[in-house]
């Protein structure tokens, strides 16, 4: 399965998901990072939003950056009127500080959403009707640029609200509440997956050209031409066509991005 990377700001909220998904510990230095033969990745990042956008940017670069996978962030958080333990989607990231608005891409299906605002402490007050965290502003514009943004979320689970604050809240409560939403973060797990999955056979390589690449030298940028150029071929059912001609070629790579340009322009 194509790789989904989960990113949490503490332990407490990492070991119920390290249990449910059979992680191992293969990191601890600068954070403390967990997976499974499956694709998962669990990373803990600590709090914060710049916290959240370093530990991302780690992650990225420790893998392969032509596999782009899908990015989940999972947490606790406050709400203005939500129940406690309600989980939400979230559908618009604010941020406190600066002002910034980010929009995730609407999910669809019955699964309930939420705005949330990323504050620098926790918020006590709940002044809006909204969720509120302290990472999902530094992770969300991060792992956007890494992953199409159809494939990179957030999901909050309530822990406080106006009728129970802070003040009441225990950290032994964050095993429940998570314990509670597992079949949904399940779900959104899979779900995430094969989406990628669906990605990654849209944007796989043709075989053609994956042989052509093996025969003729390309420069960075002509790869990324004939990838597209032969994405394009796919797209309009002329995978055979594609095989006949960068089969029969023995030119310059240039000779025959132009050659199969001329082909999509003629049809």
């Amino acid at each position: 399965m194509p790789r989904l990377n989960l990113l949490v700001a503490h332990m407490l909220e990492a070991r119920p998901l390290i249990a449910a998904l059979a992680l191992q510990s293969v990191e601890a230095q600068p954070f403390k990072l967990f997976s499974n033969d499956q694709g998962l990745n669990l990373i803990v990042c600590g709090n914060g939003k710049l916290a959240a956008a370093s530990a991302t940017a780690w992650l990225a670069g420790r893998q392969h950056p032509q596999a782009a996978p899908a990015w989940l962030n999972i947490g606790i958080c406050g709400h203005g009127n939500a129940e406690l333990g309600s989980g939400f989607l979230i559908n618009k990231i604010s941020d406190a500080g600066s002002g910034d608005s980010f929009y995730p891409t609407p999910w669809g299906g019955d699964q309930q959403s939420s705005a949330l605002l990323t504050v620098e402490q926790p918020e006590g007050n709940y002044p809006e009707d909204c969720a509120y965290d302290m990472e999902a502003s530094g992770f969300w514009p991060v792992a956007s640029r890494l992953a199409g943004i159809d494939l990179v979320h957030c999901f909050k689970i309530v822990s406080d609200n106006p009728n129970h604050g802070l003040e009441k809240f225990a950290e032994a409560q964050v095993a429940d509440l998570f314990e509670q939403q597992l079949p949904t973060v399940l779900k959104l797990i899979g779900d995430l997956q094969s989406r990628a999955a669906g990605l990654q056979e849209r944007q796989a390589l043709p075989a053609a050209c994956e042989q052509v690449l093996g025969r003729l030298h390309f420069t960075v940028n002509q790869r990324l031409q004939l990838q597209d150029l032969g994405r394009r071929f796919t797209a309009l059912d002329r995978g055979s066509q594609l095989s006949r001609l960068c089969g029969e070629f023995n030119g310059r790579a240039a000779e025959l991005l132009k050659q199969l340009r001329g082909e999509l322009d003629r049809h």
